[in-house]
């Protein structure tokens, strides 16, 4: 049976570029039956939420590659922390351009050390793995199969390990949610839509509200279907009509009319808080990315903090680093949300303060 894993690859060898792709990969065949890539030269961090993945695949450097041996697992703690906040429980790591190292085990045992140590630390099952340089994903070199340079490693290779991944559980009952990724028109009128389904299920012909624009659209076909179902976590390419002469942007929501979205630019968070350069007071400006956009936000009040046991302090002055607390923020344009407890992957959002990401939240209440 085929497999599809919708996943997205951290490389850190180049922090400016984040490579997204979907998969289907047959199990018996070994072969690969299609792959999508899109090279990102934005922030990682604002791509996360076009991946919406399931699984995170990382890919790092041997410590004898790299200038400071502990950049190794400091950056793969980080990238592992941010993507299980936002609600990712499957990881695989790679361990690249051993072919520099000429393949030695000792080099492979200390990055494994190296990363086990702080990983632990987060409380979850992490694969890692042996490659060697890019160029494999391409050659399919020690991807599929191995190679004799590597009779030491008896680990799995990467597509028995995509094999294993178990297949997440998508929310079917919920109200649809399409978000919008990407927006191309064809003909006056007539766009071209890459867009996930984030809950609920598309059942063609269907007739959707666009929002925060509230247009309207008809779906012509998916992915060149004028017929069928398809359930949350499925990346789709839509041909619509509208009524519309506007464009349809990217980070928009596709849903039925008679069940919107919130359409806001205050909300609640609960948030999440790592190492930040100064404690956040109300009034910080904080860059937001939620979906596939990034925006600006106030902290307008800080309702309370929360520590390990639970308790809480109410109407702080500010929050530390490391913390824990409910926030009302206001954004610089209205934004298209969903409540965390009603659609998980809608109710997420990621904090960024001063060029460093600091944070992640939920979104738990909408005046």
């Amino acid at each position: 049976m085929d497999k599809i894993i919708n996943f997205i690859k951290y490389d850190h060898s180049d922090l400016n570029n984040c490579m997204i792709a979907h998969f289907e990969i047959c199990a018996n065949e070994r072969r690969r039956d299609s792959a999508h890539f899109d090279n990102c030269q934005d922030e990682i961090y604002d791509d996360v939420w076009y991946a919406a993945a399931d699984v995170a695949i990382l890919v790092t450097d041997t410590p004898e590659t790299l200038k400071d041996g502990s950049e190794l697992h400091g950056q793969t703690f980080e990238h592992v922390q941010i993507a299980r906040c936002l609600g990712i429980t499957q990881f695989i790591i790679l361990i690249n351009k051993m072919d520099l190292v000429d393949y030695r085990e000792d080099i492979y045992d200390q990055a494994c050390s190296l990363l086990t140590k702080n990983l632990k630390k987060l409380k979850i099952k992490v694969r890692i793995l042996v490659t060697g340089s890019y160029i494999s994903f391409h050659s399919n070199f020690s991807i599929f199969w191995g190679n004799k340079q590597t009779n030491w490693y008896k680990g799995p290779s990467f597509v028995d390990s995509v094999d294993s991944l178990a297949c997440p559980e998508r929310d079917l009952n919920s109200p649809l949610r399409l978000s919008i990724s990407g927006s191309f028109e064809v003909k006056h009128r007539t766009f071209t839509l890459f867009s996930r389904v984030e809950s609920g299920v598309l059942k063609l012909p269907a007739s959707l509200q666009v929002f925060p624009l509230n247009q309207q659209i008809e779906i012509i076909n998916v992915d060149g279907l004028e017929e069928g179902e398809f359930g949350a976590g499925s990346q789709l390419c839509l041909l619509v009509n509208t009524a519309s002469d506007d464009d349809i942007e990217v980070g928009s929501i596709a849903c039925p009319i008679n069940c919107p979205p919130f359409i806001t630019e205050t909300f609640t968070g609960s948030i999440i808080l790592f190492e930040t350069p100064q404690p956040l007071l109300i009034g910080s400006q904080l860059t937001l990315h939620y979906l596939q956009i990034s925006q600006t936000v106030k902290i307008i009040k800080i309702i309370s903090l929360k520590d390990k046991t639970g308790a809480e302090k109410r109407n702080p002055r500010l929050i530390m680093s490391n913390a824990r607390a409910d926030v009302i923020f206001r954004s610089s344009e209205p934004l298209v949300v969903d409540l965390f407890e009603k659609t998980k992957s809608m109710g997420r959002f990621l904090l960024r303060f001063k060029g460093s990401t600091v944070g992640t939240g939920k979104i738990i209440r909408v005046p």
